[in-house]
């Protein structure tokens, strides 16, 4: 999971939104993008609630790169974190 921030133009005036992707690995090491969010900006509540989609999507284990700061994972219950390389 990792958010990138883009600038875009919203009535008339040029404003910064994130863009959040979530990518899934299967048992067979099978990658599949798990989905594509916007919001106005990267925090530890819109986290919250593209990992609790994905939880009621029927993934198991939520676990994540070290891409999102360590001061909001602690806001996140039940994220188990995994280094991707």
């Amino acid at each position: 999971m990792d958010a990138i921030h883009y600038k875009v133009r919203s009535e008339g005036r040029v404003i910064t939104k994130a863009a959040y992707t979530a990518i899934g690995v299967d048992l067979k090491g099978v990658k599949d993008v798990l989905g594509i969010w916007v919001g106005e900006n990267e925090s530890a509540k819109f986290w919250l609630s593209v990992i609790n989609e994905i939880k009621n999507r029927g993934v198991k284990d939520t676990s994540k790169s070290t891409k999102i700061p360590e001061s909001r994972v602690t806001k996140i219950p039940d994220l188990k974190l995994k280094k991707i390389t």
